[in-house]
């Protein structure tokens, strides 16, 4: 049986229990569908603010930990998970990043447990070349 490579699991010691959170296919598609943005966006978002110390958004914490929880706990609701990282972050925010940072995809040549860098999304234009005349200037 092949090992799903888009997965990472972790575990956070709770109030309300240990909690278990895995990030794997299903986890990502109800990801993307509750925020409306790709998983790679979203793993780009909260590693960037991880690394450099800068808060993320609740609302993606909150999704991201949502969907995470599906697989083990699927009582816990999109608003529980909220009121969770508010009472809990400190425990459950570092298994999130985790269990997120562990599906993310490899390189060959990443050593075992290194993602490959999440690809971010830029403001550009299409450039002159854009059909029907919908070219428009670079933001900046």
């Amino acid at each position: 049986m092949l090992r799903d490579p888009l997965r990472g699991e972790a575990t956070a010691a709770t109030e309300d229990g240990e909690l278990r959170l895995v990030v794997d296919n299903a986890a990502l598609l109800a990801l993307e569908d509750v925020l409306d943005r790709s998983f790679l966006e979203v793993a780009g978002e909260l590693l960037t603010a991880e690394t450099t110390g800068e808060p993320a958004k609740l609302g993606t914490m909150q999704a991201v930990t949502w969907a995470a929880l599906r697989a083990h706990h699927p009582e816990w609701s999109l608003a529980h998970c909220g009121d969770l990282l508010l009472r809990e972050g400190a425990i459950v925010r570092p298994a999130m990043i985790e269990a997120l940072a562990g599906a993310l995809p490899r390189r060959k040549d990443d050593e075992p447990g290194e993602a490959a860098a999440p690809a971010t999304t830029s403001a550009r234009g299409t450039g002159k070349g854009s059909p029907n005349g919908t070219s428009k200037p670079a933001a900046g």
